[in-house]
């Protein structure tokens, strides 16, 4: 409705070539493709998609083929289509991480004042944090408090474009849940239920939860707790995972354990199949998100163990391999020796393994397709450690009040400090 009045200013932000930049015009075409068809649309979307093109290009955006066909479809435009098939080659070239030859290495020092139990990153390298009991709050890349929000928080849900999020906090029966709108700078309690599994992020309106024996889809936009669809999981859900196009699970039905794929936006049940056999006996496993670029299987079940070190060595070594039916990948053992296994943090391109080493945490991260150690970040004398990866930015908040954030693209340090 107000096109001609915000047509060059949009025009300013697209036309910017800074990386800076970057996180913005990713906001305002994931606005532009929810917002639908129409004339203005279809106008803006030529100039948003070789924007976001030449963004991935560089390293500055980790839009997915499948979304950048979002723009070109709502543009319309059949010369668009047709330089889509030269322009691709371009869109995911290598990045700077992995292109490095031997894996760098940052260590993480030092206490803070407050307890990090969540952390996730806003656009324009904003970082939303929860503080447990002591509220919530939106830092800015110095580490400035930008806002508060007096609301309970121990795990965050964030919204793809990241203008919303969910703030959970478990009591001893229940867990409470409270609406944060970033935009309009308000968080209210919203609800109060048995949580047992949830997605961690969601599309700003439908969120995937387990309540009882049933996963539901919650309209996270309603004044209400209602479900808009729902579905029995026998024997509950052992692990969950969505991204914008997808939403995969395993059930816990002892003896005859499966895994589903969901289509999304619908949900649309497109793959139910029985669980790899083996991996129900590991020491865990979760799911990889089924967006992938770069060959892999969609689906991939992941499973870890220790494995005992050879005479002299101290702990044991950690074994990784993924699987899905018949296909197993080859055991990527690490030499770093460890005494405990956090659950890894599974991406289509990358895997984020945060290992325990007495008091310190190792967190490793390895490149999915090259099946190599990119970086290694070592958080000394830490308890609680939270992990997720935003927007292809690496996010860990401590117990111990450090907050500290790696660009997977680039491989920079964008945060560090303390709380």
């Amino acid at each position: 409705d107000r096109y001609e009045e915000t047509r060059a200013r949009v025009l300013e932000l697209l036309n910017n070539r800074s990386r800076e930049a970057a996180s913005l015009r990713e906001a305002f075409a994931n606005e532009l493709v929810a917002q639908g068809e129409s004339r203005a649309a279809s106008v803006m979307a030529r100039p948003t998609y070789r924007a976001i093109l030449r963004d991935c290009s560089v390293g500055a955006s980790g839009w997915s083929r499948r979304r950048l066909e979002r723009l070109v479809k709502l543009s319309n435009d059949a010369a668009l289509r047709a330089d889509t098939v030269a322009l691709r080659a371009a869109e995911r070239a290598p990045t700077e991480l992995c292109r490095t030859d031997s894996p760098q290495e940052h260590v993480v020092e030092g206490h803070g004042l407050i307890p990090v139990m969540d952390a996730r990153r806003l656009p324009r390298d904003r970082l939303l944090v929860a503080l447990g009991d002591a509220g919530l709050r939106v830092l800015n890349r110095d580490g400035r408090k930008i806002r508060h929000f007096d609301i309970p928080a121990q795990s965050l849900v964030l919204s793809d474009v990241g203008n919303r999020a969910l703030a959970l906090m478990p009591r001893t029966d229940f867990t409470v849940i409270s609406r944060i709108d970033l935009d309009a700078a308000t968080a209210r309690i919203w609800h109060e239920t048995a949580l047992l599994h949830f997605a961690e992020t969601y599309d700003g309106s439908l969120w995937f939860a387990e309540i009882g024996d049933r996963l539901l889809a919650i309209d996270a936009l309603s004044g209400r707790f209602e479900a808009l669809w729902s579905t029995p999981v026998p024997g509950g859900i052992g692990a969950m995972v969505r991204d914008e196009d997808s939403l995969c699970l395993s059930t816990n039905m002892e003896g005859d354990a499966e895994f589903w794929r969901y289509a999304l936006p619908g949900p649309v049940l497109r793959e139910r199949r029985s669980f790899p056999r083996g991996f129900d006996a590991l020491l865990g496993y979760s799911l990889r998100p089924t967006t992938s670029e770069r060959g892999h299987l969609q689906g991939t079940v992941c499973g870890w163990r220790l494995k005992e070190a050879q005479t002299g060595d101290r702990g044991a070594r950690f074994v990784f391999q993924e699987k899905q039916e018949k296909e197993r990948s080859p055991e990527t053992v690490l030499d770093a020796a460890t005494t405990g296994v956090r659950t890894p943090v599974l991406t289509a391109d990358w895997t984020i393994l945060p290992l325990e080493q007495g008091s310190d945490v190792l967190v490793v991260v390895q490149d999915v397709a090259a099946r190599q150690t990119r970086a290694t970040i070592r958080l000394e004398d830490t308890t609680h450690v939270s992990a997720h990866v935003d927007s292809e930015v690496l996010v860990l908040g401590e117990g111990c009040g450090r907050i500290t954030s790696l660009d997977l693209r680039t491989g920079h340090v964008l945060h560090r400090f303390q709380t």
